[in-house]
Formats: structure tokens, C-alpha cells, sequence
């Protein structure tokens, strides 16, 4: 078969200039929080930029202790601070033009010491209400947001921000409200969320992000806890929205490309993050997380269907729909089993996966192939469905890794074959315990087999995967092995192939088999392989089918039939001259390899007919089923080499004449042998009938006559070996004579035997005297 072309990738390669030249500039401008830390601390002013993270640090110790141990008032202590915080933004905003951002940090830092201080006043002293102080953080908020924009300054809002997000954490020891906390982290976000109005900055985005349902969480500031549902549930539902919109905006406010792409941190890390914050919020409802996960699967599909218009939000709403799928997903399987986790990583694993796959993220590829490898490695043995999902993720993993094979390292093109091979061992284990489970205990394995093999059909017909039709190809050996393997767990004389479904089974593995071999004509690098298989699968089962009816019968009609299904297949690849079109190719391949597997299995048959013997009623020699069946295999390992001999090397093709003749004169001396048993009455044993000089004289003129004919066709064919063989045979009747029937003086079986072979070498030596040559003319 001529190897598969290759699929042609769906993305194409961006060989315009002004558009790589824009995505550097994206790349540069939308870098991850990692390399914005690691740029700050290696560019500009280093002493400048680490002695505003050491003052704010120190403002909050400083606001931390005196609320221990100062004697001075609360109020002196807190104006002092907000007279520090005041001071700072004043000098920043004056130095605001100098390069460096030298103003803008100096501002964040001051920015960063009032929400520090109007925190401390509500949480620890209880100066302001928790109103008041709302209101003047909002304002603090507004006015902060407005400076960034003002400046168009990333590290003024940066700075204030993740600074303003450390003071929860920094004063964590002392105690108040949690909706105190949750109201100043929303304040927070929202001020964020307004600077992501009006800037497309990533790294702030992400900052929040990080710090609202990452650090936050971890450090127990924000306790997601069921007993405070109707106080926290709320925030995080903001939280959710605010971070939901946002990554909708990082995509509308691009510059329009042809394939816009998403912030794939936001878009699949804000679902991965904070649905298991919200499970542990519902956790003592009932069904709680399924209502959750159906909530948050019709959230991202209105949303797919609300930004559809926009041309920039194709990859979005892709993603969205796929969110949906997951969460309806989780859904399903929340509402009858609660431990999704592994399941839960898996989908994520599979979505990020494409996500990074599609905007070339290396980072993000490892990571979700990182938690596929962790959701595999965590699997226990569980509800089927939840088995199907990670088999499905695998899958889908593997299709997207081999998609991109391209820009991949050799470590991850092994993974692509890792993930299914994953795939395939978790559907070999359950799903046959879930066939069993619903009443399917036979052949489980093989059925198992069969759907599989017809899912990866599907999936190369809709998606042209290449590693699908490989796992595919090698379907025949699996399938007759399972199917051997379901029918031999009985004794020999008990196996019945169509038993228990098996008929039904042997049917579709046929259907589905020849169709695959009819469809992949071009495709399977080993099709002529499975086409001879299918022919030795077919030929056995039935054979075996055909002996376990007869054996009901009879065991001697069984034996003696039990080959014919054997011959028939051979003969019919022999004989056949007209092949469908799609099998001309295979034609040779059926005549040489296929009736020869048939006729080796025909020679081991002919072996177990030799031991047979005919019953005395009605015996006519060679008009018996025994004889009948004994002929037919000697006919067909001859027509096997006469159809084959120009793929028979001319060293070999002798010594196979020689093997046939010698098996065809083995059989018409077993015939004889039967004849004699039944008209003689010689019982039918090896010692018998070689001490009865009546059998070793017919034997001796059955050989002679048989030589003979070989010496005479030799001279019409011009065979110089047949005239050898039948010369050699005759030394072999000679010597016989005078070892043998030498030794029966006075019989009349010696005479007899003596006189016909005499007057046939005289015979002989007249017409044939010497072997023909090339050059003899008949």
C-alpha cells in the first residue's frame, strides 16, 4: 500500500513581516508576571526599585507593631503613616516624567501605604465603619486608577496594586470580618477591572488574578468555607465576573487578526482555580456542585453565543464552547459522583493544551501536558464515565500534540504516543467490566475491541488523524486473537465458535474488518498482511464451527470434515481467475501466501487422516469421504506449487515436486491400505499389514505402475527430474523385492510381484530407456 500523505496543518505559517514584527511586540508587551518580576529586578535602578518593596514593608511592620506595643495614639500613629503615604505620591508625581518610572514606583508605594492604613483603621482599631472606609478606598481606587491612565504607566498600577493586595496578608494575624476582607479585595478588582477598560496591561490583569484566588486563598486570608456561604458566595461570584470579563476584553481590545488570540491564563486558570473554591463552598449541598457546573456551562455558552458577531472572538468563543462542554460535563458526573478531581484535570489539562497549541505558548504546553501526566498517574478504578473523559482528554491531547508536531520536542512527540496508549489500556480495563456489568459476559473483551475500532474510524473520517488509523490498522491480530482467546477456555472436541453470541460477534468482526481493509485500500502500510489473515481467521473458525456439528453426529464424521472448509478456502484462492477490483492487487498475494498458510494447515489435517480408518459397509475405494478427502488435499498442495512456481525459486521448486510426490504416493498407499483392511480383513495397524505379503505385493505394483508413469510423462513433458523420481522409485520396488517379498517363498504374492515389476521395467526400458533432454523432440 502506498504510505499516507501528510495532513495538511490547519494554522497556517505567518510569513508576513509587519505581522510577526506585531507579535513580537504583543509577546513583549503581554509577558507573564514571571519574566516581569525578573525584568524588574535586572533593569533600571536596582537599589531604587527593591527599596520601594522594602519601604512598603516596613510600613506595614511599622503599622503592625505599633498596634502592639507604641504608647502613642492611634490616631498619631495611623496620620503619620498616611502623612508617609501622601509624601511619597506627592515626590513620585513630580518626578513622574523621569525615566526610569522612578515617580511611578514612588507613587505606588505611596498609594499602596493608604490602603494600608485605612485597612488597619477598620480591621485592627475600628477608627471608620466599614462603609466609610469603602468609600474612601474607592475613591483612593478611582484616583489611583486615574493617575495610572493619566501616566499610562503599567508599574504605578502594578506597584499600588500587588502592594495593596499584600496588606490583608502581611497583617494576617490580626482578627475582624471576613466580608471586610472580601469587600477590600473587590475594591481592588474593581480597580483593575477599570484600568482593563481602558489599558489591555496583561501582567496587572494577571496580578490580580493571582493574587485574589492564588495567594489570598493559600494564605487563608479568604476562607472559602460552606458555613459562610451567604457572606462569601457572593464575592466570589464577583471575583468570578470581574476576571471573566476582563479576559473578554484583553481579546476585544486587540488589534484585529485573522485568528484574535485569548489569554489563555485567564480564560481556562479562572474555571481551574475557582470551581473548586466554589465546590468547597457548596460542598453540604445537595447536588450543589452539579448546579454550579451546569450554571457555569450555560454562563460560557451564552457567552459563545452573545460575542459570536464580533470577528475578533472566533478562538474565544471556540474556547468558551469548549468550557461549556467541560462544565456540562462535570455536571453529569457531579450529580452521580462527587470525586471529579481527576477527571476534572484532565479536561483542563486538554483544553489549555489546544489553548497553548493554537497560541504557541511552550510554558502553558508543558503545564497542561505536566496535569495530564498528574491526572493519569492519580487514576483509580472508578465509574465508567469518568473513565471515558480522561480517555477522551488523552485522545484529544494526543491529536493536538501531533498536530503541531512540527514545532514539538522529541520528549513531547513520545508523550503524543504516551497519551494514547493511556487512552487505550484505561478502555481495555473498563470497558469490558461495563459490558459485563450490563450483561455482555461473552466475548467483552473482543466487543470492546470492536467499538473502539469503530470510534477510531469516526475520528479519522472527521479529523484525518494519522496516529488513529495506526492504532487502527493492526485491528485484524487483535481482534482474532480476543476472539481465540474467548473460545479455547473449553477441551478441543467442546469448542464451538458460535457459541454464546459468538456467531453475532464473528459476523461484525467480519463486517467491520473487510470494510476497514476496503477503505484504507491506500492507506494501511501492511493491508496485504490483514487481507491474508482475515483469509486464515475465517478458514479456521469455520473449520472448527464445521467439527464441533459433526461432532454431535459423529467424532469419525467430524475428523473427517474437519479439513474441508480448509480445502475449500484454498482451492477457491487457487482456482478463482476474476478478484474485485480492489482485491487485483492482492490476487498473487491470496494464491501464494494465503493458500499456502491454508495448505500447511491442510498438510497437519491430511497427517490425522492417516490414522482413519473406513468402516466395511459400503466401502468403495476412492468414492469414500476419507479417500475422497485425502485426494482433494494431495490436489491441492499440488495446484498450490504449480499456480506458485514462478514466485518458487528454481533451487526450491524441486525438492517441493519431490515433497508432493512423495505425499501423493503416501496417500495412494494409505488408500490401498484401507482397501485391503476392508476386502482382506487385515486389521487396519502398521504391523499388520506390513507382515501380510499380500498388501506388500499390491504395494509393490502400485509403486511400479507409479514410477512409471513419472519415466513415461517425463519423455511427453521432458521432465528429466520426473524420470529420476520414477527411476528412483523403481530402485526402491526392486530393493523392496528382495528384502521383503524375497523372504515369502512359495507364495503367490512373491511371484506376481516379481513377474509385473519385471515386465514393467522391461516396459519401461524400452520407451524411456534414459532420461529427456531440452533438445528431444516429443
Amino acid at each position: 500500500s502506498k504510505a499516507l500523505e501528510p495532513i495538511p496543518k490547519e494554522i497556517p505559517k505567518q510569513n508576513s513581516q509587519n505581522i510577526t514584527q506585531t507579535k513580537k511586540k504583543e509577546s513583549k508587551k503581554h509577558h507573564l508576571i514571571i519574566e516581569w518580576i525578573i525584568n524588574y529586578f535586572s533593569s533600571g535602578n536596582l537599589l531604587f526599585k527593591i527599596g520601594g518593596i522594602i519601604l512598603f514593608f516596613g510600613l506595614a511592620f511599622l503599622v503592625k507593631y505599633s498596634a502592639e506595643h507604641s504608647h502613642l495614639s492611634i490616631q498619631m500613629r495611623l496620620g503619620g503613616v498616611i502623612v508617609i503615604g501622601l509624601a511619597l505620591i506627592i515626590v513620585g508625581w513630580r518626578l513622574k516624567n523621569r525615566s526610569g518610572a522612578y515617580g511611578q514606583i514612588l507613587q505606588g508605594v505611596g498609594i499602596a501605604t493608604l490602603y494600608l492604613t485605612i485597612f488597619a483603621s477598620t480591621h485592627f482599631y475600628h477608627l471608620i465603619s466599614p462603609i466609610v472606609a469603602f468609600a474612601i478606598m474607592l475613591i483612593i481606587v478611582i484616583v489611583a486608577s486615574i493617575m495610572a491612565l493619566v501616566q499610562d504607566s503599567l508599574a504605578l498600577a502594578l506597584f499600588a496594586t500587588m502592594e495593596g493586595f499584600l496588606v490583608p496578608i502581611l497583617l494576617s494575624q490580626a482578627k475582624g470580618s471576613h466580608t471586610l476582607l472580601f469587600g477590600y479585595y473587590a475594591l481592588l478588582d474593581l480597580g483593575i477591572f477599570a484600568l482593563a477598560w481602558q489599558r489591555n496591561w496583561r501582567v496587572l490583569n494577571l496580578t490580580g488574578f493571582f493574587f485574589t484566588f492564588v495567594i489570598a486563598t493559600l494564605w487563608g486570608v479568604l476562607n472559602y468555607n460552606s458555613n459562610l456561604f451567604k457572606t462569601t458566595e457572593p464575592f466570589l461570584i464577583l471575583y468570578y465576573s470581574i476576571y471573566l470579563i476582563i479576559s473578554i476584553l484583553y481579546t476585544l481590545k486587540r488589534e484585529f487578526e485573522p485568528k484574535n488570540l485569548i489569554d489563555s491564563t485567564l480564560v481556562f486558570g479562572l474555571p481551574l482555580i475557582a470551581f473548586p473554591l466554589q465546590i468547597s463552598l457548596v460542598k453540604d449541598f445537595e447536588y450543589g456542585g452539579g448546579i454550579s457546573a451546569l450554571v457555569l456551562g450555560s454562563l460560557y455558552l451564552l457567552l459563545g453565543v452573545l460575542l459570536r458577531k464580533s470577528p475578533k472572538t472566533s478562538l474565544l468563543i471556540v474556547s468558551f464552547k469548549a468550557l461549556s462542554l467541560i462544565f456540562y460535563t462535570i455536571a453529569i458526573a457531579y450529580l452521580f459522583d462527587e470525586k471529579i478531581k481527576v477527571t476534572l484535570w484532565a479536561l483542563e489539562a486538554s483544553a489549555l493544551l489546544w489553548s497553548s497549541i493554537k497560541q504557541n505558548q511552550k510554558y502553558h504546553r508543558y503545564f497542561a501536558q505536566l496535569l495530564l501526566l498528574l491526572s493519569f498517574a492519580s487514576i483509580k478504578k472508578g465509574i465508567y464515565y469518568e473513565e471515558l473523559i480522561l480517555i477522551a482528554s488523552a485522545l484529544f491531547s494526543s491529536y493536538w500534540l501531533d498536530r503541531a508536531k512540527e514545532s514539538l520536542k522529541s520528549i513531547e512527540k513520545f508523550l503524543a504516543s504516551i497519551f494514547t496508549i493511556w487512552a487505550i489500556i484505561i478502555w481495555f480495563e473498563a470497558t469490558p467490566i461495563e459490558l459485563e456489568s450490563i450483561g455482555i459476559s461473552n466475548f467483552s473483551e473482543l466487543i470492546a475491541l470492536l467499538i473502539l475500532s469503530l470510534l477510531l474510524y469516526l475520528i479519522y473520517i472527521f479529523t484525518k488523524w494519522q496516529r488513529s488509523l495506526k492504532v487502527l490498522e493492526p485491528y485484524w491480530i487483535g481482534a482474532t486473537l480476543l476472539y481465540y482467546l474467548d473460545i479455547i477456555q473449553v477441551p478441543f472436541s467442546q469448542i464451538d465458535p458460535f457459541a454464546k453470541q459468538g456467531f453475532f460477534v464473528w459476523i461484525v468482526l467480519n463486517i467491520l474488518g473487510y470494510y476497514f481493509l476496503y477503505y484504507y485500500d491506500r492507506l494501511w502500510h501492511l493491508n496485504r498482511v490483514w487481507h491474508i489473515l482475515a483469509l486464515w481467521f475465517n478458514a479456521s473458525i469455520l473449520s472448527l464451527e464445521l467439527y464441533h456439528l459433526c461432532q454431535s453426529h459423529s467424532h469419525r464424521l467430524a475428523q473427517t470434515l474437519e479439513g474441508s472448509i480448509l480445502i475449500l478456502f484454498a482451492l477457491t484462492t487457487l482456482l478463482l481467475s476474476h478478484y474485485p477490483k480492489w482485491l487485483k492487487e492482492y490476487k498473487e498475494s491470496y494464491k501464494f501466501v494465503g493458500a499456502g498458510g491454508l495448505g500447511l494447515g491442510i498438510f497437519i489435517y491430511a497427517l490425522d487422516l492417516f490414522s482413519l480408518s473406513p468402516t466395511s459397509k459400503g466401502y468403495i475405494p476412492l468414492l469414500n469421504l476419507i479417500d475422497f478427502m485425502q485426494v482433494m488435499a494431495t490436489l491441492t498442495l499440488y495446484l498450490w506449487i504449480y499456480f506458485n512456481k514462478k514466485y518458487i525459486s528454481k533451487a526450491l521448486i524441486s525438492p517441493l515436486y519431490g515433497s508432493f510426490y512423495l505425499f501423493a504416493l503416501f496417500s495412494l498407499s494409505l488408500i490401498y491400505a484401507r482397501a485391503i483392511h476392508i476386502y482382506r480383513d487385515i486389521p487396519y495397524t502398521f504391523y499388520s499389514l506390513w507382515d501380510s505379503l499380500y498388501f506388500q505385493t499390491g504395494l509393490s505394483l502400485l509403486w511400479s505402475l507409479a514410477g512409471i508413469s513419472l519415466m513415461l510423462l517425463s519423455k511427453h513433458f521432458i521432465k528429466r527430474s520426473w524420470w529420476i523420481a520414477g527411476f528412483s522409485l523403481l530402485l526402491l520396488v526392486v530393493i523392496k523385492l528382495f528384502l521383503i517379498e524375497l523372504s515369502g517363498s512359495g507364495t503367490i504374492e512373491r511371484i506376481v510381484s516379481f513377474i509385473a515389476v519385471g515386465s514393467l521395467l522391461l516396459l519401461i526400458g524400452y520407451f524411456v530407456p534414459f532420461p529427456p533432454s531440452k533438445e528431444q523432440k516429443r
